[in-house]
């Protein structure tokens, strides 16, 4: 998927600690209200040991029914722009670690190496174009997708990387259901309420 950008992954690599780490995760499905009608997002991070610094990453998702897009489709949203037009928030779209939300807007200098996003696909590789960052979590993505996220269920993979690990990282996830940790915490709720019954 991203293969392409891993020369220039190694070339940064070679100033990079051995020990170097880095992660993924995706938060759990939140509802909102679109003029296009219901929906819900979800946001992927990255977790990079100090030191480190995201790279590139390529992500593929499918839904069952369509992926949001605003019509500005901007990589990321200008934050500036949401009393305008409050629904751009809520597109999805990718960003890096020096960019919104994790930093002040830099004016959508998110690197597209491809994209082929349409309809319920998202096919899109894309890397950071600022100097490294320090350690931490680091918001790359928004996926938001129009409908129920009970019913308008998908699924995703991404590939990413560091200055640090440049060996291409997988990461598989569920669109419109919450990570295991989270469905876990639900089931155990359901049956301490079951069980008061």
């Amino acid at each position: 998927m991203i293969k392409k950008l891993l020369a220039t992954t190694a070339v940064l690599a070679m100033v990079a600690a051995a020990s170097a780490n880095i992660s993924a995760y995706i938060t759990d499905p939140t509802a909102v209200t679109l003029t296009a009608g219901a929906a819900y997002y979800q946001d992927i991070y990255v977790t990079v040991d100090a030191g480190d610094s995201w790279t590139a990453a390529g992500l593929d998702a499918t839904v069952s029914s369509s992926f949001y897009q605003d019509a500005f489709d901007a990589n990321p949203p200008n934050p500036a722009l949401f009393g305008v037009f409050p629904d751009s928030e809520f597109t999805s779209y990718y960003t890096s670690p020096g960019d919104y939300p994790n930093a002040a807007y830099n004016g959508a200098i998110v690197g597209i190496a491809a994209s082929n996003d349409a309809g319920n696909v998202l096919d899109t590789d894309w890397f950071d174009t600022i100097s490294p960052e320090t350690g931490g979590d680091y918001m790359i993505a928004r996926i938001t997708v129009l409908g129920d996220p009970a019913v308008d269920t998908g699924t995703g993979h991404l590939q990413y990387a560091s200055v640090g690990n440049t060996t291409l990282q997988d990461f598989d996830f569920m669109i419109g259901v919450p990570e295991p940790a989270s469905l876990a915490l639900l089931v155990l709720g359901g049956l301490v309420v079951a069980r008061r019954r």
